[in-house]
């Protein structure tokens, strides 16, 4: 996946529209690819394959684990 300032020429595979706060969101974990989808938060345009392994290049941040965890405070 490349994001390109200028166009490099080729054909483009998918557009993801969507605002930076939406995409910082589901790169921390703080929410989900499908919910984001489902709500048009997030829309694709283009290539069927490429729209379907769209959450697998992502490559999200390694902290949404912790995120997605619930907080375990250790007893003082």
């Amino acid at each position: 996946m490349d994001i390109c300032f200028s166009d490099p020429g080729f054909e483009v595979d998918l557009y993801v529209l969507a605002d930076v706060r939406t995409m910082a969101k589901i790169w921390i974990g703080k929410d989900i690819l499908g919910r984001a989808l489902d709500a048009e938060d997030v829309v694709l345009h283009g290539n069927v394959e490429m729209r379907c392994s769209f959450g697998q290049a992502l490559q999200l941040s390694p902290i949404v684990e912790a995120n997605r965890q619930p907080l375990r405070l250790q007893p003082a």
